[in-house]
């Protein structure tokens, strides 16, 4: 399918391959992800250590760094999960599907599926989580999809911007999701305006945090 669109007052030198368009401030763009790739038998080369290849997205063709996550090695024929690390920001979800070619010659190596676009920088989150995390992601139901990103982001919890930038639904569907989450007793609202949403759990022991810190600050003053 193609389409002609007429932007107003945006130069040619501005656009460029890869480039998509959105309503503002609904999405942003990530330099980093998670994903589950399957190489070809045929590819020349496995996925070790940082390996550099050259990803296309949609339109896009970024050179990115791949390393395997939960293995040492990713070798021809075999699949795997593995952080993509991208030399420019791109507009990714979860569920794209990609495919990675050689840097030179153009091999194609295989390609694979984004789960997570929001994955943990930290070093305190062990080799074996991330794996687990990545295994919850699979099959990608967009329902548990946005369940595993609320009860991942704990003490936080989850503001409405926050959730639709996962997705391309629009916001209705996306209430409708949440909110059948909601009823079930699996996601609990905070506060309706301005939306927020956590996982029960997390909720009460939020909440006995700050019942323990108030009782600390009472026996002090």
């Amino acid at each position: 399918q193609r389409t002609a669109v007429n932007l107003s007052n945006v130069e040619v030198s501005q656009i460029h391959r890869g480039m998509e368009i959105s309503v503002p401030e609904r999405f942003s763009p990530v330099s980093t992800c998670d994903a589950r790739i399957e190489l070809l038998d045929c590819s020349p080369i496995s996925i070790g250590g940082k390996t550099k290849m050259r990803l296309h997205h949609g339109t896009s063709e970024i050179v990115c760094a791949l390393r395997p996550i939960g293995s040492h090695q990713i070798q021809p024929g075999d699949s795997g999960f593995v952080r993509i690390a991208l030399d420019h920001p791109l507009l990714a979800l979860p569920g794209d599907r990609f495919i990675v070619r050689q840097l030179s010659p153009a091999v194609t190596l295989g390609g694979g599926t984004i789960l997570d676009v929001g994955p943990s920088k930290t070093r305190k989150i062990s080799v074996l989580s991330s794996v687990e995390w990545l295994k919850s992601l699979q099959p990608l139901d967009l329902r548990e999809l946005l369940y595993c990103y609320v009860k991942r982001s704990a003490f936080f919890g989850m503001t409405e911007p926050q959730i639709l930038s996962q997705v391309v639904l629009d916001k209705p569907a996306v209430r409708e999701l949440i909110g059948s989450l909601i009823r079930e007793g699996r996601l609990r609202l905070v506060s309706e305006e301005p939306f927020l949403v956590m996982e029960p759990t997390s909720f009460v022991r939020l909440m006995e945090q700050v019942v323990t810190y108030l009782d600390v600050f009472h026996g002090k003053n």
